[in-house]
């Protein structure tokens, strides 16, 4: 009986982590995914969507390169594996900042990656892979079903390592649902499963929207997301006081000419 316990354990981690063998660290890259619907997607696709992490090398993929070792040594020093990018205000290029960033991580040997799109107001992490429209975390919190339910709704991109949970159908009660017990279990959940995953949460702005202030201390850690010349210091200073249930990793600078990594290093003033 306890063997058929300890099957039945292996098999519910499995629909939930979208694979098939448990995610034992050193099967990282023998990973086959099964329940999980395999959706490759077109490298023109990547470079009309801007996810240069999944193309070739080149000046930018290194620069979200630097950006993904400074973010998981700060994780590693603190034993954090989940991080929420945000942003002050909309149309920052905070999106596409989370995917590159996951699409690197996925790259690196050590770590797996979910991507959960958490805007389910405004859905659009699929849009980035041009992916139909189609079930998301939306819908699993408002189901009836446990757990378990979550791993019908993953999708695996074509990219090795790389697992999209994304928003589902648009919804007008995001703060509600976000800051919900059952969300809080689902963090826990896929905060506490396998020690190689890292889980990066596309989070909505947080200035005006009560929704990511909802969610955010569920998470470990936060990346924060500046447009230059369009972010004022004023809308940012405001984004970081309302972070003050969860540690800040740094800002990203982006549509910079110079470096995408802010002048503020990552990792000052993180503490919890």
């Amino acid at each position: 009986m306890e063997h058929i316990q300890t099957a039945l354990a292996k098999a519910k981690e499995a629909r939930i982590a979208g694979i098939e063998v448990g995610p034992h660290d050193e099967n990282l890259h023998k990973i086959a995914y099964t329940d999980t619907p395999v959706k490759t997607v077109d490298t023109q696709v990547l470079k009309r969507s801007r996810l240069i992490g999944g193309v070739e090398s080149n000046r930018w993929t290194e620069t979200f390169r630097q950006l993904r070792t400074r973010v998981l040594q700060l994780l590693h020093s603190k034993g954090w594996n989940t991080i929420a990018v945000t942003s002050a205000e909309a149309q920052t290029g905070k999106s596409l900042i989370a995917i590159n960033l996951a699409i690197s991580v996925a790259m690196e040997l050590d770590h797996s990656v979910l991507l959960v799109d958490t805007n389910i107001e405004n859905p659009s992490l699929h849009k980035f892979f041009e992916l139909p429209d189609g079930r998301g975390l939306s819908d699993f919190l408002n189901d009836d079903g446990d757990l378990g339910g979550i791993g019908e709704m993953l999708v695996n991109p074509g990219i090795q390592k790389l697992i999209l949970l994304p928003a589902g159908s648009a919804v007008l009660n995001s703060s509600e649902m976000l800051g919900s017990k059952k969300m809080a279990r689902l963090v826990n959940e896929l905060k506490s499963k396998y020690q190689s995953r890292i889980v990066i949460f596309d989070v909505p702005p947080i200035i005006d929207r009560s929704d990511a202030l909802a969610f955010l201390p569920y998470i470990d850690a936060a990346l924060l997301v500046v447009e230059e010349g369009r972010s004022k210091k004023q809308q940012v200073k405001e984004a970081i006081e309302n972070l003050t249930a969860t540690p800040v990793l740094g800002t990203v600078l982006n549509k910079s000419k110079r470096n995408i990594i802010s002048e503020k290093r990552l990792g000052r003033g993180v503490s919890r």
